[in-house]
């Protein structure tokens, strides 16, 4: 590696998304490039250069796998690249799929997210705690955004932010401004770890809890719990839309809950919901967006079960930030 610099490192992998390791034969590995659909072998690159920083990049992350022999999820760093990786069983024997992650942080206005949405993130009536979820489909920044909004509240309120994810994606461990982030793996039961966090903050603090993607009734219902009770708590969803979201916690919360109750904990503990989509424009990635927040009619509508009214909430109430007409919130 030596007779490679890290400035030529970083433009081989500068437009690269994705790459997937075959781990009986590494010729038949490949790689996924942004803004396109098409994949290029890695025995394609016919500059011995290239061919030995992905071997390097091989080599560490087959490491990992042989340090986490029973885990299908687990993370490698590479020259100040990072990769989320995953084992997958194919038919032509076991691949690594690793999913390049930023590694210098992206700030929030960077995302894409309008100002307009940004300023309701940032409101402060969000200290005093509750749910803020982002839907999409995978792919779709949703990572990114939790990452900014963290990021940016903690620099402008401090206090501290503890982060449940597996496996870690964006790094946000450490200081920001006067406040603080840790960031937890969890390989195990994420309700324990929820749980396990709660008894961890400091008192007197701005709080906040980041949990990668809620899998699990248990989970979804300790960390609604957690946002009514004075968390702010941040949380991914694989959905299509709001609506879809909304229904999915539902039927997760409903394991645990009646489904009575599954709906007050949601509509207690909701803030703002986010949908966002990453669609091709003039040959680049624009990030499309809608928001939805907590007002007395959006409280009613998830209470009583009528996820389908949410949909001309969120249409009117995108008309009044457009026209700059105050949104009264259902705990103002």
């Amino acid at each position: 590696m030596t007779d490679f610099s890290k400035d030529q490192i970083n433009e081989l992998l500068s437009n690269v998304t994705d790459i997937t390791f075959n781990t009986v034969d590494f010729g038949a590995s490949y790689v996924y490039f942004n803004n396109s659909r098409r994949t290029k072998d890695i025995v394609d690159y016919t500059n011995e250069g290239e061919q030995k920083v992905f071997e390097a990049l091989f080599k560490i992350i087959i490491d990992q796998l042989q340090k986490n022999p029973n885990k299908k999820d687990y993370q490698a760093l590479f020259y100040g690249h990072y990769f989320r990786c995953n084992m997958i069983m194919s038919v032509s024997g076991n691949l690594i799929h690793c999913r390049h992650m930023p590694f210098d942080f992206i700030e929030l206005k960077e995302t894409g997210i309008p100002d307009l949405m940004i300023d309701e993130l940032m409101h402060a009536r969000l200290n005093k705690g509750g749910l803020i979820f982002i839907a999409g489909a995978p792919g779709n920044g949703k990572s990114t955004s939790a990452a900014g909004i963290i990021k940016e509240r903690l620099k402008l309120y401090g206090g501290v932010c503890i982060c449940l994810e597996d496996p870690v994606e964006i790094p946000l461990h450490g200081k920001h401004g006067e406040g603080r982030c840790i960031q937890v793996p969890v390989d195990t039961n994420f309700a324990d770890a929820i749980k396990s966090s709660l008894r961890s903050y400091p008192a007197g603090q701005n709080t906040m809890l980041f949990i990668g993607e809620m899998r699990d009734g248990d989970s979804a219902a300790t960390a609604l719990q957690a946002a009514i009770d004075g968390r702010l708590v941040i949380t991914t969803f694989h959905a299509e839309d709001l609506m879809i979201a909304f229904e999915r916690m539902a039927n997760l919360l409903s394991t645990v809950k009646s489904e009575d109750e599954a709906y007050f904990l949601m509509a207690q503990a909701f803030r703002i919901g986010i949908y966002q989509r990453l669609a091709k424009s003039q040959n680049k990635m624009t990030l499309r967006t809608s928001l939805l927040l907590d007002t007395l009619e959006v409280h009613s509508f998830i209470k009583n079960k009528k996820i389908s009214g949410l949909q001309q909430a969120r249409e009117s109430q995108f008309l009044d930030l457009k026209n700059k007409r105050r949104i009264k919130y259902r705990l103002d």
